[in-house]
């Protein structure tokens, strides 16, 4: 999964996407003109013998609820 939609996003994800077996994870608002595999607070990926889950951050939860 690659999730770089941030002040450190990396130029070349599309490329990096296309030359793996990659996915680039956003959460469920999210709107992008490639594809991607919409994720929620708590999901869980597993890569082998690590499992990662799924934790939005504090602001983005802020920013979201005060849109509402």
């Amino acid at each position: 999964m690659i999730n770089l939609f941030h002040a450190d996003f990396v130029a070349r994800h599309l490329e990096l996407l296309a030359s793996t077996e990659a996915w680039i994870g956003r959460g469920q608002a999210a709107e992008t003109a490639y594809p991607i595999r919409k994720v929620n607070e708590g999901d869980r990926i597993s890569l082998g013998d690590v499992t990662l889950q799924i934790v939005e951050p504090l602001a983005t939860r802020s920013r979201r609820s005060r849109r509402r």
